[in-house]
């Protein structure tokens, strides 16, 4: 069954998070969404997972790589 959120579907999403940049936007301005990229992240982040890690952001500058801070879930539970 698909859920609605506005105007778009959903489907089968349980959990998402939003990194937003604080620093370069501000609060009562508009902003546009749509532009996916499909990759492996949601494989590496279970893997993350797997080990007890949990993503609570992302690095990215002008290179190819991404870097994932984690928090260690052992420490928080």
């Amino acid at each position: 069954m698909e859920k609605r959120r506005d105007d778009f579907v959903v489907g089968e999403i349980k959990d998402y998070k939003v990194f937003w940049d604080t620093k370069n936007t501000k609060e009562d301005e508009g902003y546009e969404g749509g532009y996916y990229y499909r990759s492996d992240i949601k494989d590496f982040i279970q893997k993350l997972k797997d080990i007890n890690k949990e993503v609570v952001g992302i690095v990215f500058d002008d290179t190819y790589n991404i870097e994932f801070i984690t928090k260690d879930l052992e420490l928080w539970y």
